[in-house]
């Protein structure tokens, strides 16, 4: 920051805070008002070979231990 002047270092630091605090209050407006999960939009994925499939499991065994690695997630565009 220093290539910064300090009005601007100032005009950061405030837009810093009120991001910040606007981030806080999402995260707790979500947690007052949770969104169902199928109301959210959300999208899961799950390729045909991947271990929550295991048979042995009932499927909200298989959902608590479920913790992908979101950055290996296919892309929902890719072709296979």
């Amino acid at each position: 920051m220093s290539e910064l002047t300090k009005e601007q270092q100032k005009e950061l630091k405030l837009i810093a805070a009120d991001l910040e605090a606007e981030a806080i209050q999402m995260k707790w407006d979500y947690e007052q008002n949770p969104t169902p999960l199928e109301e959210s939009g959300s999208i899961i994925v799950v390729h045909e070979n991947a271990d929550i499939l295991n048979e042995d499991k009932t499927n909200a065994e298989k959902l608590a231990e479920w913790n992908p690695d979101p950055l290996d997630l296919p892309d929902i565009d890719e072709e296979e």
